[in-house]
């Protein structure tokens, strides 16, 4: 059986199964709904859940530079990018809530055959302090980048900024604290940070902290006019002025058996949204230092999108550079990098489902001083439902 099928099938046993027990004979008082997801309360027990069935199915054609010198061959073909069931609920009337999301084509071929593999991208716990905040401790999305917080199933473009790829922690294992307000968002925590030294590429997902002890970090957004963080683009023709501005900061330090390092990142982000048009951007800086020598790298994006036939038809724009001082971005074919991307979105069901046409090229630059120029061109169906 295939992941889609087995993903399909624990869906709808899921959901047979709350069925039986909400109408069986003694059974807890309870309802099932649809409000952007399938929806199981139990009021008088004070607790719930929402399931979610995510999936990307992509065609796409990439035309590599130079290919048969760099040993790339051009390809083509339909990939499913992402199918992921989402599980959210809540007990004891919302004090504690809970999320466990699995994908069930993780992008990384971490079997080495090509084949693509189930993956836990994120299950935590929140405990709500009253009018406080809340604790939440787990595997999350790190809140330090406006482009990484916002969902996979709420981007503008097929895929987030190659800049965002970079600089920004995705997935981490660690605790944290989020302020009350949604207006001045606040978020401090510690997280497992990244294995750098040794060559174990490991993410911070899914094991212990290895060369990296912990990482620090600090998020503040200023939002106004009711902006929400969670998605991009502007499908709800927002009839007023909304912004956001953003800030976050990282230290991560550690230690292999030849030397200390440690490293931190700095990030600024602004937005707008106003009659369907959008407009986003975000800055970074991170300086690694390894047994007292220090390379220091810079990155920026910038896209914007206007909605043609409101709420239906959108074309948006994006630029983005990495200026790589030296190591690892400096190193045969990953020198500076810079990305245009084009697309034109047909929004059926807001973000919940559209149909995405991407042409993106990609231009790297080698020691030799010349650059390679990559042509990307995707069609992807997103759905959440």
């Amino acid at each position: 059986m295939s992941h889609l099928s087995k993903i399909i099938a624990v869906f709808v046993s899921l959901s047979l199964v709350a069925g039986n027990a909400l109408y069986a004979e003694n059974s807890l008082p309870g309802s099932i709904s649809y409000d952007k997801g399938l929806v199981i309360d139990f009021p008088t027990q004070q607790a719930g859940l929402k399931l979610n069935l995510q999936s990307q199915i992509r065609y796409r054609y990439r035309d590599f530079d130079e290919s048969a010198e760099r040993g790339k061959e051009d390809d083509s073909g339909f990939d499913a990018r992402r199918v992921r069931l989402h599980i959210k609920g809540y007990i004891l009337d919302k004090l504690v809530s809970y999320k466990v999301m699995n994908d069930f084509v993780s992008k990384e071929d971490k079997g080495g055959d090509g084949r693509k593999t189930s993956d836990l991208k994120e299950a935590y716990l929140d405990l709500r302090l009253a009018e406080y905040g809340a604790l939440r401790a787990g595997q999350f999305v790190v809140p330090y980048s406006r482009q990484e917080v916002a969902s996979s199933s709420a981007q503008q473009f097929v895929e987030r900024s190659i800049v965002t790829q970079e600089f920004v922690d995705s997935y981490r294992l660690g605790a944290g604290y989020f302020g009350p307000s949604k207006t001045l968002q606040t978020f401090v925590g510690l997280f497992n940070g990244d294995s750098k030294l040794d060559g174990v590429s490991e993410s911070g997902t899914n094991h212990p902290a290895l060369d990296v002890n912990l990482e620090g970090v600090v998020f503040v957004a200023l939002n106004g006019n009711g902006y929400d963080r969670s998605f991009e683009a502007d499908p709800n023709d927002s009839p007023e002025l909304q912004w956001t501005l953003g800030s976050g900061l990282t230290y991560a330090e550690g230690e292999n058996d030849s030397a200390s390092f440690d490293e931190h990142k700095l990030g600024f982000d602004g937005a707008l949204r106003y009659q369907g048009g959008s407009l986003q951007g975000e800055v970074f800086y991170r300086a690694f230092d390894l047994a007292g020598e220090t390379t220091n790298d810079r990155g920026f994006y910038l896209e914007s999108g206007y909605f043609i036939v409101p709420s239906l038809w959108e074309a948006a724009l994006r630029y983005g550079v990495i200026v790589a001082d030296k190591g690892p971005l400096a190193a045969g074919d990953h020198g500076d990098k810079s990305e245009y991307n084009l697309i034109l979105n047909r929004y059926l069901n807001g973000h919940a489902l559209k149909i995405q046409t991407s042409l993106s090229f990609l231009e790297t630059d080698v020691l030799a001083g010349d650059s390679l120029l990559d042509t990307v061109a995707e069609v992807q169906i997103a759905a959440l439902f």
